[in-house]
């Protein structure tokens, strides 16, 4: 039941971010997926198997739906938050595209609790909720960089 839920999650993800008006360039979104993927990774890597703080299912269609939701929904529902920040032009939309990418991404870290694919040793669910704020911050400032270093313009003498 959960690898479908996780796989319909992402694949939904997937499908939004395809069909939605981009305000990145495809260098800039691209970027943002991979520095997410590689964070997300390597959170999971050191929390999961290496503190062991979270422990996660050792049943194969578990383990499959976690790899599914940390390497495809995670990347893409922050890369469509930052793509909708692009349009935003008040504080409060910030917080509240914000919040909304990180309530979401708290309910698929609630769903993997429920669905008993992860179980919490020395762990709770605000540091997750805590995890996926500074996921979606370290999104943003990554998106400022690549705009910043691509403004840049190599001048000849």
């Amino acid at each position: 039941m959960v690898l479908a839920l996780y796989f319909l999650v992402s694949w939904l993800a997937v499908a939004v971010f395809v069909l939605m008006l981009k305000r990145l360039s495809f260098i800039q979104n691209s970027f943002i997926v991979l520095v997410i993927l590689i964070i997300s990774v390597n959170w999971s890597w050191v929390i999961y198997q290496e503190l062991k703080l979270i422990k996660v299912s050792t049943d194969p269609f578990n383990n499959v739906a976690f790899m599914i939701n940390r390497s495809i929904a995670v990347p893409f529902i922050v890369t469509i938050a930052m793509n909708i920040l692009q349009g935003v032009q008040s504080f409060s939309h910030y917080i509240i595209v914000f919040a909304s990418s990180t309530f979401i991404l708290s309910i698929l870290a609630f769903g993997g609790i429920y669905f008993k694919v992860t179980e919490y040793i020395n762990w709770h669910f605000s540091f997750d909720m805590l995890y996926f704020l500074m996921l979606n911050l370290i999104g943003f400032f990554v998106c400022k960089m690549v705009q910043k270093t691509e403004s840049r313009e190599v001048s000849s003498q």
